[in-house]
């Protein structure tokens, strides 16, 4: 494929395709195609909710939630999307962590969390 032209249509992306020298085999002219488009796979990650901690601090910190106290402990973060983010380190499977409201901590190191 030598480059892909996308638009959107009536709510839609629809993309015209050019190929180089050498064509798909039994590809007809404006044929109608389904796709899926993936940019990027990562298997066996640890993803949380995208939240406003991510915007804080550059997102280097989380508040960690023990027993109703958040603590503000330190990660990296890793690839991102609309809904989810990647934690490369600092947390594990099954931690608790505070994803919004987090600017009125103020930066604290320890919260009490109440109902």
């Amino acid at each position: 494929m030598s480059g892909v032209s996308p638009e959107v249509v009536n709510g839609q992306v629809a993309a015209r395709l050019r190929f180089g020298d050498e064509k798909p085999a039994g590809l007809r002219q404006s044929q109608r195609l389904a796709v899926r488009i993936l940019i990027d796979r990562r298997d066996n990650v640890l993803m949380v909710d995208r939240g406003s901690f991510v915007d804080q601090e550059g997102g280097g910190f989380v508040y960690l939630v023990h027993d109703n106290v958040a603590e503000r402990h330190p990660v990296s973060l890793g690839a991102a999307s609309i809904a989810k983010i990647e934690i490369l380190e600092g947390l594990g499977e099954g931690d608790r962590i505070v994803i919004n409201g987090t600017d009125a901590f103020n930066n604290t190191e320890r919260v009490i969390l109440t109902h």
